[in-house]
């Protein structure tokens, strides 16, 4: 499906679905450039906290401070300083690859593109073709 919306250079939406996973794939002109997920473990900070890049204990202060100021996990990270600008940009797109790539393993699923969805803003675009 990827391959298709690659070749059409189709914008739009793909949902995603197997089981209790969701994904939403956004792309643009045929190229993924974001991708939500109701994994808890694709989270950011559970992805910073596998790859040893911040502690446990620092996931959940960013997660009670991202309750109270209403701010993204990474941003408030960097504020705490235990997270450098860099290792956010590094941990933002694995996190993107993870989610997508993800769902190459899935050995079934279901699917639905939407070509009239709002594309939201990109926050993070992977540095592959659409045909890698």
């Amino acid at each position: 499906m990827l391959g298709r919306l690659w070749r059409q250079r189709a914008s739009g939406a793909l949902l995603l679905r197997r089981e209790a996973a969701k994904k939403i794939v956004y792309v643009r002109d045929g190229t993924v450039y974001h991708v939500k997920s109701n994994l808890v473990g694709e989270c950011l900070g559970h992805m910073l906290v596998h790859e040893h890049l911040i502690s446990e204990s620092d996931c959940e202060a960013s997660i009670a401070q991202m309750k109270r100021s209403r701010k993204q996990q990474g941003e408030v990270l960097v504020a705490m300083g235990a997270l450098t600008e860099r290792n956010l940009a590094f941990a933002l797109g694995l996190q993107l690859e993870t989610k997508l790539f993800d769902t190459f393993a899935w050995p079934q699923g279901a699917f639905r593109f939407n070509s009239s969805a709002p594309l939201p803003k990109a926050e993070r675009v992977l540095d592959l073709e659409g045909a890698a």
